[in-house]
Protein backbone atom coordinates (compact mmCIF):
# COMPACT_ATOMS: atom_id res chain seq x y z
CA UNK A 1 0.00 0.00 0.00
CA UNK A 2 2.83 2.38 0.78
CA UNK A 3 3.10 4.82 -2.11
CA UNK A 4 5.18 7.89 -1.47
CA UNK A 5 3.48 11.00 -2.83
CA UNK A 6 6.87 12.70 -2.88
CA UNK A 7 8.36 9.99 -5.09
CA UNK A 8 5.27 9.90 -7.31
CA UNK A 9 5.38 13.67 -7.91
CA UNK A 10 9.11 13.48 -8.68
CA UNK A 11 8.46 10.62 -11.11
CA UNK A 12 5.79 12.70 -12.84
CA UNK A 13 8.21 15.62 -13.11
CA UNK A 14 5.97 17.87 -11.02
CA UNK A 15 8.63 18.51 -8.37
CA UNK A 16 12.40 18.30 -8.07
CA UNK A 17 14.94 17.80 -5.31
CA UNK A 18 15.45 21.57 -5.30
CA UNK A 19 11.73 22.17 -4.82
CA UNK A 20 11.67 19.64 -1.99
CA UNK A 21 14.47 21.56 -0.25
CA UNK A 22 12.65 24.88 -0.68
CA UNK A 23 9.41 23.36 0.55
CA UNK A 24 11.06 22.02 3.69
CA UNK A 25 12.11 25.57 4.61
CA UNK A 26 8.48 26.75 4.71
CA UNK A 27 5.92 26.34 7.47
CA UNK A 28 2.68 24.53 6.76
CA UNK A 29 0.85 27.83 7.14
CA UNK A 30 3.10 29.47 4.53
CA UNK A 31 2.58 26.58 2.13
CA UNK A 32 -1.21 26.76 2.45
CA UNK A 33 -1.21 30.56 2.07
CA UNK A 34 0.99 30.32 -1.03
CA UNK A 35 -1.19 27.62 -2.58
CA UNK A 36 -4.28 29.75 -1.99
CA UNK A 37 -2.57 32.81 -3.44
CA UNK A 38 -1.55 30.92 -6.58
CA UNK A 39 -5.02 29.39 -6.92
CA UNK A 40 -6.68 32.77 -6.47
CA UNK A 41 -4.73 34.26 -9.40
CA UNK A 42 -6.94 32.37 -11.84
CA UNK A 43 -10.07 33.94 -10.38
CA UNK A 44 -8.46 37.33 -9.76
CA UNK A 45 -8.47 36.78 -6.00
CA UNK A 46 -12.21 36.27 -5.76
CA UNK A 47 -13.42 33.04 -4.18
CA UNK A 48 -16.92 34.45 -3.76
CA UNK A 49 -19.52 31.83 -3.03
CA UNK A 50 -16.97 29.20 -2.00
CA UNK A 51 -17.11 28.61 1.76
CA UNK A 52 -13.34 28.32 2.05
CA UNK A 53 -13.15 28.89 5.80
CA UNK A 54 -15.78 26.25 6.48
CA UNK A 55 -14.20 23.81 3.99
CA UNK A 56 -10.78 23.93 5.70
CA UNK A 57 -11.42 21.13 8.20
CA UNK A 58 -12.34 18.75 5.36
CA UNK A 59 -9.43 19.87 3.19
CA UNK A 60 -7.04 19.38 6.10
CA UNK A 61 -8.45 15.99 7.04
CA UNK A 62 -8.17 14.76 3.46
CA UNK A 63 -4.56 15.96 3.23
CA UNK A 64 -3.64 14.19 6.47
CA UNK A 65 -5.49 11.06 5.33
CA UNK A 66 -3.59 11.01 2.03
CA UNK A 67 -0.32 11.54 3.91
CA UNK A 68 -1.06 8.59 6.20
CA UNK A 69 -1.67 6.38 3.17
CA UNK A 70 1.56 7.52 1.52
CA UNK A 71 3.76 6.66 4.51
CA UNK A 72 2.06 3.49 5.78
CA UNK A 73 2.67 0.02 4.48
CA UNK A 74 -0.82 -1.22 5.39
CA UNK A 75 -4.27 0.22 5.82
CA UNK A 76 -4.23 -0.98 9.42
CA UNK A 77 -1.11 1.05 10.15
CA UNK A 78 -2.53 4.10 8.42
CA UNK A 79 -5.75 3.81 10.46
CA UNK A 80 -3.74 3.49 13.67
CA UNK A 81 -1.69 6.53 12.73
CA UNK A 82 -4.88 8.53 12.26
CA UNK A 83 -6.49 7.15 15.40
CA UNK A 84 -9.54 5.79 13.59
CA UNK A 85 -10.98 2.32 13.18
CA UNK A 86 -10.04 0.24 10.16
CA UNK A 87 -13.72 0.23 9.19
CA UNK A 88 -13.82 4.06 9.19
CA UNK A 89 -10.51 4.16 7.35
CA UNK A 90 -11.89 1.90 4.60
CA UNK A 91 -15.00 4.08 4.28
CA UNK A 92 -12.85 7.18 3.83
CA UNK A 93 -10.45 5.37 1.49
CA UNK A 94 -13.34 4.48 -0.77
CA UNK A 95 -15.02 7.89 -0.48
CA UNK A 96 -11.80 9.75 -1.35
CA UNK A 97 -11.14 7.39 -4.26
CA UNK A 98 -7.61 6.75 -3.04
CA UNK A 99 -5.50 4.67 -5.40
CA UNK A 100 -7.73 5.29 -8.41
CA UNK A 101 -6.24 8.65 -9.41
CA UNK A 102 -3.51 7.10 -11.55
CA UNK A 103 -5.44 4.23 -13.11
Amino acid sequence: MKKSLLNELKRQGKISESFENQLSALTLEEIIALKLEVASKTVKGKFYGFPLYHALPNITKEAVFRWSVSISDTKTNAARLLGISLNRFNQLYKKLNIGKENT
